[in-house]
């Protein structure tokens, strides 16, 4: 019997109505809401040291979010307030085995530009740096799923050409189910966003995509 990870940011992780990985039978959903490709990648790893798994779909997030690690107290009196809620309905910390904690974990501030998050944006960021860091992820998940004979697919968030040229030949890009990001996939089917994101109708078209495009059925 397939058992099947799921991972992503709040596309794939939705606490307010099921989300797409709900429609996909035998699945474990491990998404993190707020998560940049860093983090999902590094949550993937951790959970398949655990767990035996016989498939794995990654929907990777907008490649330009920046997640933090954060272990003192000072930096965590500034991060919590801009991390992303989580399913306790507040904002947390995540660690590298999916736990809400409020030091020694992750800040997950998505795709918003908000307090000392500015700093970086103004001062520092480079959006080469974090596609070539999206495709280092990329990288690094597929060479572990060949290790465990695991089958793989990647699916995006945004279009394939928005997360940047790969430079890094290793790459197998046939992994990607489509070059379609899903936001654009279900603009198209018809679907409406609901405070920047698809109701659960949408998550269940698109799970069925990614289930003909993974032969799940």
């Amino acid at each position: 019997m397939n058992s099947i990870l799921c991972a992503g940011c709040s596309h794939t992780a939705e606490f307010y109505w099921d989300p797409w990985p709900a429609y996909i039978a035998n699945s474990t959903n491990v998404g993190i809401r707020g998560a940049g490709t860093d983090l999902v990648s590094k949550r993937v790893i951790v959970e398949l040291q655990k767990n035996i798994y016989t498939h794995l779909i990654i929907q990777w997030p907008d490649p330009y979010r920046w997640d933090l690690y954060v272990e003192d107290e000072i930096h965590a009196e500034q991060a919590l307030p801009i991390s992303g809620m989580q399913k306790s309905q507040r904002r947390t910390l995540v660690d590298l085995e999916g736990n809400e904690v409020d030091i020694h974990g992750y800040c997950t501030p998505g795709s918003e530009h908000r307090g000392y998050m500015k700093t970086y944006y103004k001062q520092y960021w480079s959006p080469r740096q974090h596609q070539i860091n999206f495709w280092n992820c990329v990288l690094n998940v597929q060479l572990l799923c060949e290790k465990l004979s695991i089958d793989y697919a990647f699916l995006t968030v945004l279009d394939l050409v928005d997360y940047g040229e790969c430079p890094f030949k290793f790459v197998d890009a046939s992994k990607f189910l489509s070059t379609k990001g899903m936001c654009n996939y279900l603009a198209d089917e018809g679907y409406k966003v609901q405070n920047h994101h698809y109701s659960t109708e949408a998550h269940e078209a698109w799970a069925n995509f990614v289930k003909i495009g993974l032969t799940l059925d």
